[in-house]
Parts: C-alpha cells; sequence; structure tokens
C-alpha cells in the first residue's frame, strides 16, 4: 500500500516536472524572454566591461606613481653623482693642502687626515644610498615594464570583449527575428495541415457536418416509419408510368415505326402533312 502510494506521489511528481519543463520551453521561445535573456548577457559582459576598465585604471595609476618614483629616483642619483664628485673634488683639494704644509708627507700619513676622513666618509656615505637608490630604479622599472605589459593585455580583452558585446546585441537581433518567423511558419504549416492548437474551425465544419448526415439519416427512418416513403415510391412510380405512356401515345400519333422505315423523300412528305395539320 506504502508502495503504491509513493508511486503515486512519483507519477505526480514526473507529470508537474513534465508540464514545467514544457512551460519552460515555450516560454523560453517567447521573443520577450529571449530578448530579455540577451539584455541579462549583455549586462553582464557589460559588467566584465566595468570590471576591466576598474582595474586598467588602478594599473595606470600605479604605473604613474612608478613613473614619478622613478623620475624621483633618478633626480636623487643624478644629485648624489655630483655630491661624489664634489666629496672627491674636496679630498683632492685637501690632500694637496696637506702636500704643500709637508711635501714629504706620505699616503698613509695624508690619508689619516680628520678632514680627509671625514670627506671620504661622505663619498662612501652618498655611494652607497645612491646603490641602493639604483637598486630601487631597477625594480621600479621591471614594475612598470610589467604593468605597461598587463595594461596592453587587458586593453586587448576589452577590445574583444565589446566586440563580443556588439556581436551578442546583433546576435540578438537576428535570433529573435528567426524564432518570430520559425514560430509563424511552424504556426502557418500546422494550420494548413489542419492541426493548428485553439483552430476550431476544421472540427466545428466536421461537427456540422456529421449532424446534417445525422438530421438526414433520422429524416430518412421518420418518412419510413410515417409511411411517406412509400407514397413518394409510388409517386414517382406513376409518374414514370404515366410519362412511358404518353410518350407511347405520342410515337401512336407520330407514327414513328412506319416513320423509320420510309424513304428520306417519303419522311418530308409526312413531316410537311403533320406541320399542315397541326392547329395554328
Amino acid at each position: 500500500m506504502f508502495g503504491a502510494i509513493m508511486k503515486l506521489f512519483r507519477s505526480i511528481g514526473y507529470l508537474l516536472t513534465g508540464r514545467t519543463d514544457k512551460l519552460r520551453e515555450n516560454l523560453d521561445r517567447d521573443p520577450t524572454v529571449i530578448k530579455a535573456k540577451f539584455e541579462r548577457i549583455v549586462g553582464v559582459k557589460g559588467q566584465r566591461i566595468n570590471q576591466f576598465m576598474e582595474a586598467m585604471a588602478t594599473l595606470v595609476a600605479q604605473q604613474e606613481k612608478k613613473k614619478l618614483e622613478r623620475e624621483r629616483l633618478l633626480g636623487e642619483i643624478e644629485k648624489n653623482d655630483r655630491l661624489k664628485s664634489g666629496a672627491a673634488g674636496l679630498s683632492k683639494k685637501r690632500l694637496s693642502e696637506l702636500k704643500k704644509v709637508n711635501p714629504n708627507i706620505t699616503k698613509e700619513e695624508a690619508t689619516q687626515d680628520a678632514r680627509y676622513r671625514e670627506l671620504v666618509a661622505k663619498f662612501n656615505d652618498v655611494a652607497s644610498t645612491q646603490s641602493e637608490q639604483k637598486n630601487s630604479l631597477s625594480n621600479v622599472e621591471e614594475d612598470i615594464k610589467v604593468g605597461q605589459k598587463r595594461i596592453e593585455e587587458l586593453t586587448l580583452q576589452l577590445k574583444q570583449l565589446k566586440a563580443e558585446i556588439e556581436k551578442i546585441k546583433a546576435e540578438k537581433a537576428e535570433t529573435i527575428a528567426d524564432v518570430i518567423t520559425s514560430t509563424q511558419e511552424h504556426e502557418l504549416n500546422t494550420m494548413l495541415a489542419g492541426l493548428a492548437q485553439g483552430d476550431t474551425a476544421s472540427e466545428e465544419l466536421q461537427e456540422m457536418r456529421e449532424m446534417r448526415a445525422q438530421l438526414r439519416g433520422e429524416a430518412t427512418v421518420s418518412r419510413i416509419a410515417a409511411g411517406t416513403e412509400n407514397a413518394s415510391v409510388e409517386s414517382e412510380l406513376m409518374a414514370m408510368a404515366t410519362e412511358s405512356v404518353s410518350s407511347k401515345e405520342l410515337e401512336d400519333m407520330i407514327g414513328i415505326d412506319e416513320f423509320f422505315e420510309k424513304t428520306p423523300k417519303e419522311q418530308s412528305g409526312q413531316i410537311t402533312e403533320v406541320r399542315e395539320s397541326l392547329p395554328e
């Protein structure tokens, strides 16, 4: 019993599912639904375009920042080149001063001079800073190169996506036109085949023909039951008999048998006699 009930519910479920699928299929073929679907797809693609544009805007902004950073580093490196040149010049000047004061001073003695050591320390500090700046500049330039490549890729994808959207828009119009045309053609062919859904004209015509045949049959049965059918037959027989008698009488008056036995000349004379004997 329980199994039978479960089978019943499953069958009802299958029925509802089938009707739902059929309804969905009919709705999917509706031009308005098709148009709405295409517009949703275009909207989704449009959102992707906006995302691409936002990503590109972020990358471009980062590129601009990195370019500014590159310009700053280039400026700092150039400045430090000048500082190193200055430190080198001052160091040479200091050595000259020491040499002038003590012509016999040795290299080791001169390089131990406090001012000279200060200038050397300054030079080394600037050189170290400049080395770090050059490394940063190299990294920034690499980032700019990678960012530019990414922007070019996004630009290409953006163009492709825009082209795809335009193609979808054109496809929307073509699909709707095809669906409408195909649907109308199907309905026309179905109507011509006498199978159009909702077309009751053929059914009504057939029903009226059947009703007509039924009424004629009932009328015939009623005539037979009332005896009018036999009377009608008798009338036809009497009319035929009267016509036969009249025809026989006419042939006797004409003398049709003797007429066809005579020659054409005799027949012509007989016809003349008959005409003269006719009343005016």
